[in-house]
């Protein structure tokens, strides 16, 4: 794998885990989340639109939005 996708994968990593260790995690609960994740995985047009459990629905690039 190349150096710099493995340095971004760990480094995006890093940046979620501490997210979730300072309790500031944004309430995004998927309604079905390992389905949305194959969803997601093979829309590379990023149109997709996954449901929530609050029952609203939220694109890909929202959920990483609040994270990152």
């Amino acid at each position: 794998m190349c150096e710099y996708a493995t340095a971004l994968k760990v480094g995006t990593t890093q940046l979620v885990l501490d997210v979730i260790a300072r309790e500031a995690a944004p309430d995004l609960e998927l309604e079905q989340p390992v389905a949305a994740v194959k969803q997601i995985s093979r829309d590379p047009a990023l149109k997709l639109v996954v449901r929530r459990k609050n029952e609203r629905a939220i694109s890909p690039v929202n959920i990483t939005g609040p994270v990152l």
